[in-house]
């Protein structure tokens, strides 16, 4: 990967254009990563609110099941047997894929944190690493 090459590079390169002094791997890495987990950041927070999202519309979806099932039990003398499954039936598809969005946003949240936190630890090696690198190149 990405940050195994940034490792095994060597510690020196090509110096800045804007000044004399060597850049290492690991100042040219430090600002991938940070872009990085502004982005995973970016996408964790989408995820929440997706699943926040879906979570109201699961809330709805049940409400909406609730006042359905009062309405056919105060009426099912009226209701065809047939409206009645096909009300049910209606009303379990509904809750299914809205229980299915959440379950699926909520993953996708998991996800992005797991990375975020994967990043994170990586972006902290890589400031340690440029912390003990920065002495070296201003000897140099």
């Amino acid at each position: 990967m990405y940050l195994q090459a940034l490792r095994h590079a060597p510690l020196h390169t090509p110096t800045s254009i804007f000044s004399n002094t060597p850049l290492t791997v690991i100042e040219y890495g430090l600002p991938f990563l940070q872009a990085t987990i502004e982005q995973l950041k970016e996408q964790l927070e989408d995820g929440r609110e997706t699943a926040a999202d879906i979570q109201r519309q699961l809330t709805k979806a049940v409400g909406e099941a609730a006042s359905l099932r009062q309405k056919a039990d105060m009426a099912e003398e009226g209701i065809k047997p047939e409206e009645m499954e096909d009300l049910k039936r209606k009303m379990g598809v509904r809750l299914q894929d809205s229980e299915s969005q959440l379950e699926a946003a909520l993953t996708k949240a998991v996800n992005m944190e797991k990375a975020k936190n994967r990043l994170q630890v990586e972006l902290d090696t890589l400031a340690e690493d440029l912390e003990k690198v920065r002495p070296q190149s201003s000897r140099a």
